[in-house]
This record gives structure tokens, C-alpha cells and sequence, in this order.
């Protein structure tokens, strides 16, 4: 949940199950997959408010993550390198050898709290098979 708040979801996690997860290396490729398996999501909306704290909190960061992005964005215009060539640079052949699969998925929204025209609702995604690679 702390997660997707940082992110600016407006999702929190109310519950999930996972039937199965893989782990496999392949030797003569050097290629790591990871695979899950009938995932099932829950999620709700965030109904809560800042506080003062949590609000400077915020602020605070988002303005030293602008500072920091400024900061970068003056460096790489002396040296012409982008943030793409340094990670494409660093991670390239890591990366590369990375599969990840997901088989059916099921993530549902229950806006329950949410009042539309005097009902909830609730919202369903179901996806067989996706490969990340």
C-alpha cells in the first residue's frame, strides 16, 4: 500500500492470492524467467486524507526530487549522455536475460464508499497471459 501511495495510485491493496510461482535458470542460455500463476487481486480506493505532516512530508520530497532531476538534467547537458544510454549502458545484458509471465490474472476494484448515482461499483480486469521480456 505504501507503495502505490508513493506512486499516486489511487488503489490500496485489500487482498490477493497467489497459486503459484516459478523460479527457473537456463544454463546454456543464461536466461532467468520468474512465472505467476493464477494471481488474484483486490484492490479499493485510498479514502483517507493527509494530514499537515504527511502533506509537508510530501512537498518536501517531490521538491528534492525536482531539485535532483534539475541537477541531473544540467550534468547531462555538459556531457550529452541521457539517462537512457547510461541505463541501456549499465543493465543492457542483464536485462535482456529477464523473462517474467503472468497466466491468468484477475485484479478487481471495489469502489464500495464511492456513491455513483446511489450504488457501488466494482470493476474486474482478467488477462490469460502476459510476457514481460
Amino acid at each position: 500500500n505504501k507503495l502505490m501511495f508513493e506512486m499516486e495510485i489511487p488503489f490500496q491493496f485489500k487482498a490477493g492470492y497467489l497459486a503459484r510461482m516459478s523460479l527457473s535458470y537456463s544454463l546454456t542460455s543464461g536466461i532467468f524467467s520468474v512465472e505467476f500463476e493464477d494471481l488474484y487481486v483486490v484492490l479499493g480506493p485510498i479514502c483517507r486524507h493527509l494530514g499537515r505532516d504527511e502533506v509537508l512530508t510530501r512537498k518536501t520530497s517531490e521538491i528534492q526530487r525536482l531539485e535532483f532531476i534539475h541537477t541531473r538534467a544540467q550534468f547531462q547537458r555538459k556531457n550529452g549522455a541521457t539517462d537512457r544510454d547510461l541505463f541501456k549502458n549499465l543493465f543492457d545484458d542483464y536485462l535482456s536475460k529477464v523473462a517474467i509471465t503472468f497466466k491468468n490474472i484477475h485484479i478487481r476494484a471495489e469502489l464500495d464508499g464511492v456513491d455513483v448515482a446511489g450504488t457501488t461499483g466494482v470493476f474486474g480486469l482478467r488477462v490469460e497471459t502476459a510476457t514481460v521480456t
